[in-house]
């Protein structure tokens, strides 16, 4: 038989009296780690242990290298690449990254980093590194910002896929972060520096001198724990304002040198427009933001103007370098220039192509979120092959200039031999080797034997 349909008196809210309702408190979403948002992480003694650990070790370290007490240069080199830069990691994503994927993203990084010390090590061959380790520390600091920058944006996240809210206050926050902690990692070093010279420790050569080391990873530690206070809130949120604060000038200054380069009353240099680039890239970022917050008019048509001047801008920036390469050649730095050069081109399209999206409905410029997320891997990606082997600038830079000689773009009397010899490491020497065995011509000749002479001596 078919069953009836209770009657509206029948159900268990009509009963009389009523039963009272039973209310339940949500629990409040607690932050990555356990901690709740607002109140203090409970990380500070591992994040102590790790600083103090680091800094003992990196002093033992660099108290060997400096003394010639460790014969194995290249196992040398490969600890303190990777002591130096993983254990910051930790520091900064304990509390706020799940432990099982913080720990293998550090392992991962120090793996890679000590292999990269091996390899600059290696290159090296004895010669002077001058800029070319300054650029290597440039290339793994920026693939290890942008890679904890994902994973943080990917623990607020919560499971699924990563929301571009959390990544943009992730990255927003993480850079303010390391700029704090620079700032105070810098006053310690220079306070521990006024010390040394006010009760005569000895300066560089004293054995005391490398306690500093110590103290600054200890420094870095504890700025590391108060990273959640509001402090940095409102330097992050200072930050954006006045970045957003002045795209319309920014915008204004873009069209204003592109105007004066197509009338031929100012000849761009790459630095200029590179910069200016930029500051357009970070100031459209700065006015969208997390993308779900309303933004008035002129920050719209701001970020419209902006997203279309970027292009002008790199083709500024790419008739200046070219001008430098087909007269002069290749160098690391101009390897790197062309690296940024076609990240900022691929920006420039992936902005203008969702400027014109935001024509046709939608929320405005929201285009930008899949771009950015994209654009993030392309860096991390471009990063971690300059710093490698495989796009080495130096070594792309002395087979540039290898080419332009062997293939006669150059007069043999022109060619800027010393810079094989100071700037090119174990890439410009060999090559320098290789003029004087092979069958070069004689002014060829002569002119690598003139500047490996007194390298020799």
């Amino acid at each position: 038989m078919e069953q009836k349909r209770p009657r509206s008196v029948d159900k268990p809210g009509s009963a009389w009296p009523p039963e009272p309702p039973q209310f339940k408190i949500p629990p409040k979403n607690p932050a990555p780690g356990g901690a709740r948002q607002g109140q203090p992480l409970p990380a500070f003694v591992p994040r102590l242990a790790i600083g103090l650990g680091q800094g003992l070790l990196l002093a033992v370290l660099f108290y060997c290298r400096d003394r010639q007490l460790w014969h194995g240069d290249r196992i040398l080199a490969a600890l303190i690449m990777a002591v130096t830069f993983a254990p910051p990691l930790l520091l900064q994503g304990l509390g706020r990254i799940p432990l099982r994927p913080l720990l293998s993203w550090t392992a991962f990084a120090a793996a890679w980093l000590a292999g990269l010390g091996v390899y600059h090590h290696w290159r090296m061959d004895g010669a002077d590194a001058g800029h070319a380790g300054l650029w290597l520390g440039g290339f793994v600091f920026l693939f290890l910002l942008i890679g904890q920058a994902l994973l943080l944006g990917h623990a607020r996240s919560g499971p699924g896929p990563v929301r571009y809210p959390m990544l943009y206050e992730s990255s927003w926050r993480l850079a303010i972060e390391v700029a704090l902690c620079a700032f105070i990692a810098l006053l310690v070093w220079a306070a521990w520096d006024a010390c040394q010279d006010w009760l005569h420790l000895g300066g560089a050569a004293s054995p005391l001198s490398y306690l500093a080391t110590p103290l600054i990873t200890l420094s870095l530690a504890a700025a590391a724990q108060f990273r959640a206070g509001p402090a940095l809130h409102v330097l992050k949120r200072g930050s954006v304002m006045a970045f957003t604060a002045v795209l319309p000038l920014v915008v204004v200054l873009a069209a204003f040198t592109i105007l004066l380069a197509s009338r031929g009353l100012w000849r761009v240099s790459f630095v200029a427009a590179g910069m200016e680039g930029l500051l357009l890239v970070i100031a459209i970022n700065a006015s969208y933001r997390g993308g779900s917050e309303w933004r008035p008019l002129w920050r719209r048509r701001a970020e419209f103007a902006a997203a279309f001047l970027l292009m002008p801008m790199t083709i500024l920036a790419a008739v200046s370098l070219q001008a430098r390469i087909a007269q002069l050649g290749f160098t690391a730095p101009r390897v790197i220039a062309l690296s940024s050069l076609l990240l900022l081109c691929a920006y420039a399209l992936t902005y203008a192509g969702a400027a014109l999206i935001s024509l046709g409905g939608g929320r405005w410029m929201a285009r930008i979120e899949g771009a950015n997320l994209l654009m993030a891997f392309v860096a991390l990606s471009l990063s971690a092959a300059l710093a490698s082997p495989l796009a080495d600038p130096v070594r792309m830079a002395v087979a540039s200039q290898n080419w332009r000689i062997a293939h006669g773009r150059v007069a043999p009397e022109a060619f800027d031999y010393a810079y094989l010899r100071n700037s090119g490491l174990r890439f410009g020497h060999d090559v320098l080797i290789q003029m004087t065995h092979e069958k070069a011509e004689p002014a060829v000749a002569r002119g690598a034997l003139g500047v490996l002479a007194p390298a020799r001596h």
